[in-house]
């Protein structure tokens, strides 16, 4: 699968079904075969068609898809093709009872509620149908492949998974300040005295900083690493603890007063911060794999889109 374009995205626009659809047809040669799975052909306009709604739902501008995102769409159609063709193998149907009444209120809606959009793309009824069907058939491969992996199974693949590519969730050093900034050192001087005599640092910053962007909020500009803050403070700030004030620096908008509030040491996230984004993963590898599997059986051609 590709990195931009993820099938797991696709699969998830079951559940908006209310959400319209469009499709083009404005390639040089439509009827030009840009790929196959078996004996069904998937034209240029079938190509076209199946990015403009796949951009469209994940709410892109279908206008401006490069040539490698359509490319990169038309390897995900492929796949999606494999998957209905496996279904379609299959004695029992997968198709709900209520499939039907579900796809006809899916177009309808799209062309209530969209109907400039339709009319430009030029979408049809056969455009809206295979859409629909290929979105329904790979939420339901999916739910076949978590039905499959019971979750503390996962569980236990996510925490490998952190603990190999443990680098991938580091953590830089990072302080949270806020600043009081004034024109001169000697209205710094004055700040900084009336700090060290315990007037509250967010008091003085909303009545003294001409940082305006920060001043209503107690100065406070929230986290950054050392890439992040201004090489004019980045040694003086990182010196301090949480709770320490720095004496007034020279910068080229005045002079600043420099407060960290929080601090945070160089670490890991925690896996549990990141663990649905490992199971994102892991599940996509799990699609891959199973997607490849049902490949060797079928005749796949794959060419370029235009």
């Amino acid at each position: 699968m590709n990195n931009m374009l993820k099938k797991f995205t696709g699969i998830f626009l079951i559940a908006v079904l209310l959400l319209s659809a469009a499709a083009c047809g404005g390639a040089a040669d439509p009827e030009a075969e840009v790929a196959s799975v078996n004996d069904v052909n998937i034209t240029q306009r079938d190509a076209d068609s199946f990015s403009v709604l796949y951009m469209y739902m994940l709410g892109y501008d279908p206008s401006e898809l490069t040539r490698k995102e359509k490319q990169d769409i038309l390897e995900d159609m492929v796949d999606t093709e494999i998957i209905r063709q496996h279904y379609e193998s299959l004695e029992e149907s997968v198709y709900s009872a209520n499939y039907d009444t579900d796809l006809a209120s899916f177009m309808a809606n799209a062309k209530s509620s969209e109907e400039d959009f339709i009319a430009q793309y030029e979408i049809t009824d056969e455009d809206l149908t295979n859409f629909y069907r290929s979105q329904y058939l790979t939420q339901i491969f999916f739910a076949e492949i978590q039905a499959a992996n019971n979750e503390q199974d996962m569980y236990a693949r996510a925490s490998e998974y952190y603990e190999d590519n443990k680098k991938d969730y580091k953590v830089d050093d990072e302080v949270r300040i806020s600043v009081i900034l004034t024109e001169t050192e000697e209205k710094a001087n004055e700040v900084k005295t009336k700090i060290a005599e315990g007037v509250d640092f967010a008091a003085l910053a909303e009545e003294y900083s001409i940082e305006t962007n920060s001043a209503s909020s107690g100065g406070d500009l929230g986290f950054f690493t050392k890439k992040e803050i201004s090489d004019e403070y980045t040694e003086s700030v990182f010196q301090l603890g949480a709770g320490e004030v720095s004496e007034p620096i020279k910068t080229d908008d005045g002079y600043v007063i420099v407060k960290v509030t929080d601090r945070n040491e160089t670490g890991y996230k925690p896996l549990e911060e990141v663990l649905q984004d490992i199971y994102y993963i892991l599940y996509e590898k799990l699609y891959d794999e199973k997607v490849e599997t049902l490949k060797k059986d079928m005749e796949v051609k794959i060419g370029k889109v235009k």
